[in-house]
C-alpha cells in the first residue's frame, strides 16, 4: 500500500510540473495546499511507511503515523521552498535612463548629419538602437550612450572623446 502511495505521490509531482499553474486558486486553502505541498507529502509518506514496514518490520498504524509526520514535514519544506522562489528579489527591470553611460559598438557608421546603428550593452545584453552624433563617427568604434532620444534612438559619442584620451603616466 505504501509503494502505492509513494507511486502516486511522484505522478502527482510530475503532473503538478506540467500543470500547476492551471489549479492555482482552485484549491481552499491559499499556498500551503498546492499540486507540489500534496504530491511532497504523498511521496514522503509513501517512502517512509515502506521503509519503516518493510526494513524495519514496524506495525502498519505505527508505519502510517511515521509517514504522516514525514510528509507533513516535506510537504511543509515544499511549500517554503516554493514560497521562497516565489517572492524572490529580482533585477530592477532597465529603463531608457540606464542607457545613458552604457558601452558598446557601431555596427553602421554614423555620417555627418545623420544616424546609424550602435549595438549597445545594457545588463548585459546586446540591444541594437538607432544612434545619432554630434560628429561622423565609422562602423567598428567602440561608443557610449550620452543621451536617450527616444526608446529606440540614443546619442552616442566615441568612447575615447567620452572617457578622454589615456593617461600614459599611469604605468
Amino acid at each position: 500500500m505504501f509503494v502505492a502511495v509513494g507511486i502516486i505521490g511522484v505522478a502527482v509531482l510530475l503532473f503538478g510540473l506540467l500543470v500547476d499553474d492551471v489549479f492555482d486558486g482552485l484549491l481552499p486553502g491559499g499556498d500551503w495546499l498546492s499540486l507540489t505541498s500534496i504530491a511532497t507529502f504523498l511521496s514522503a509518506f509513501g517512502l517512509l511507511g515502506w521503509i519503516l514496514t518493510a526494513r524495519f518490520d514496524t506495525p502498519t498504524p505505527v508505519a502510517v503515523l511515521g509517514g504522516t509526520a514525514a510528509g507533513i514535514a516535506l510537504g511543509a519544506v515544499a511549500v517554503r521552498w516554493s514560497r521562497s522562489l516565489a517572492t524572490m528579489a529580482t533585477d530592477a527591470t532597465p529603463t531608457a535612463a540606464d542607457l545613458v553611460g552604457c558601452g558598446g559598438r557601431l555596427v553602421t557608421a554614423i555620417p555627418a548629419g545623420s544616424t546609424g546603428e550602435a549595438l549597445i550593452r545594457i545588463g548585459g545584453q546586446p540591444v541594437k538602437l538607432t544612434a545619432v552624433a554630434a560628429t561622423a563617427i565609422d562602423r567598428g568604434t567602440e561608443v557610449v550612450v550620452v543621451d536617450v532620444l527616444s526608446s529606440t534612438k540614443v546619442s552616442v559619442e566615441p568612447a575615447d572623446q567620452f572617457w578622454g584620451p589615456a593617461d600614459s603616466d599611469a604605468g
